[in-house]
């Protein structure tokens, strides 16, 4: 199978209206947004995909998901592995019980296990996607539940519907936060469920989660949202059988941020526990998040037996070069060292972009330190190839009225259940910042054409 870019283009401007006005509208409009303060003020046309691409780049990721799941049947089964990845496996064991050290909550073996004959309905998440010229590259998975921030592009796909010219083909399927509703409803099916989400107790999660939260429960009641935070109690004593309703807890943030709080967190799910029997994604894929897992398949050498011939042509086609630093020869650590623009130094189990190093914003003298540092921690740290995005000329209103801007792109599916509820995309820095990671600037992004995919 050949994996091909999700194809980009601009969809028209809408007519009459001077840029002035529109720029004046997009700005009235951002500003009743809780994220108006994490983004540039100026504004991206809308840009869409054709369904057909838009499905190739999605098959694309759940091909590479499965290729993640027979790492996790290689762990369960304890199966022929190369010395390579006997080692990997290793460093995978220790990195696995981490991830399913959350306080109360017990893993399923029943749903979810390594030999579940579905796992695609178990995928949840947002793959970070640069586009480059040699197509599309997953920088980090996101392969679990916390797919968090989907009301910023969602919004940026509102706003664009009511300032430009989008035609109904465009408006019928891609709004992210409508996929997550249908997710849910299919989830539930026909029985009347409960889905709790928890959260960190901050002004702004509480600011950012309600609206969404909001949204998620105007949709049919058989899919009920509620919301939590670390700390909350008084949730009730009955189980779920005795509500009627079927009780899942969805782990919408990651054991990082339940370990920041833990002790809160703990008491919450404790109470939570005899209500939520089931997680909506099993505790067992949590460990899927971890970047360990991109370093262990980019290694050829480490793959498990058993990969099929399109999970190994996704592997091959969207993973850049990423390897255990901890495992590498010398002379590839010095490579590393010596080339210091080609590299990123990244923990492989942290979170929303902490521990994550750019060799081309480092002096020499101070990345070979680092580099030595990472190599001898006790912790695995990941070194990646950087990528370099690809340049779009995209137009852009600005006080200076509308350019076209040379810009490179991150576009990432959602993928919910195993199927495509919509895209996210951002503007991407040839040159790497870690304030890309906290200012993003979103293109409005549709879908043309769509029809519902089976999801594999």
């Amino acid at each position: 199978m050949t994996f091909a870019d999700p194809e980009i283009r601009p969809l028209p401007t809408r007519a009459g209206g001077g840029p002035a006005e529109v720029l004046q509208q997009f700005r009235r409009l951002q500003a009743k947004l809780a994220w108006a303060d994490q983004t540039p003020a100026t504004l991206f046309a809308p840009v869409y995909t054709p369904w057909a691409s838009a499905e190739r780049f999605a098959e694309a990721m759940r091909q590479l998901y499965l290729a993640h799941v027979r790492l996790l049947r290689a762990l369960h089964d304890r199966g022929p592995l190369t010395p390579a990845g006997r080692r990997y496996a290793e460093i995978a064991e220790m990195v696995r019980q981490y991830y399913l050290d959350w306080p109360v909550l017990v893993d399923e073996p029943q749903r979810g296990g390594p030999d579940d004959a579905e796992p695609l309905r178990f995928l949840f998440g947002r793959p970070d996607v640069v586009l480059t010229d040699d197509g599309p590259k997953v920088v980090e998975t996101n392969f679990d539940t916390y797919a968090a921030g989907q009301e910023r592009p969602d919004d940026m796909w509102d706003i664009a519907s009511e300032l430009f010219e989008v035609e109904q083909e465009y408006r019928d399927f891609g709004r992210p936060l409508q996929g997550m509703t249908d997710y849910f409803l299919e989830l539930a099916g026909e029985q009347p469920s409960d889905f709790h989400w928890i959260m960190p107790d901050t002004p702004a999660t509480r600011r950012e989660l309600a609206p969404l939260i909001d949204y998620l429960n105007r949709g049919p009641a058989t899919a009920r949202h509620l919301l939590h935070f670390a700390g909350d109690t008084g949730f009730g004593n009955d189980p779920a059988e005795a509500t009627g309703r079927i009780g899942y807890l969805h782990r919408s943030c990651s054991i990082f941020t339940v370990n920041r709080d833990r002790e809160r967190f703990a008491a919450m799910l404790a109470e939570l526990a005899p209500l939520t029997p089931t997680c909506t994604v099993p505790l067992g894929f949590s460990v899927l998040a971890s970047k360990l897992f991109l370093a262990w398949l980019s290694d050829p050498a480490a793959r498990p037996a058993g990969l099929t011939i399109t999970e190994q042509d996704a592997i091959d086609a969207l993973l850049p070069w990423t390897r255990i630093l901890g495992l590498l020869a010398e002379p590839t650590v010095n490579r590393v060292i010596c080339l210091k623009d080609k590299y990123i130094l990244k923990k492989a189990d942290s979170h929303q972009g902490a521990d994550v190093h750019f060799g081309c914003n480092i002096d020499p003298e101070t990345w070979r330190s680092l580099v030595m540092a990472c190599r001898a921690d006790h912790v695995p740290w990941i070194v990646q190839e950087r990528v370099h995005p690809t340049q779009f000329s995209l137009p852009e209103y600005t006080d200076d009225g509308v350019r076209t801007r040379q810009v490179g792109l991150s576009c990432c599916p959602y993928l919910m259940g195993g199927r495509l509820r919509g895209l996210e995309t951002w503007i991407t820095p040839a040159t790497p910042v870690l304030s890309m990671l906290t200012r993003m600037q979103f293109v409005p992004h549709f879908i043309q054409g769509a029809r519902p995919s089976s999801g594999g």
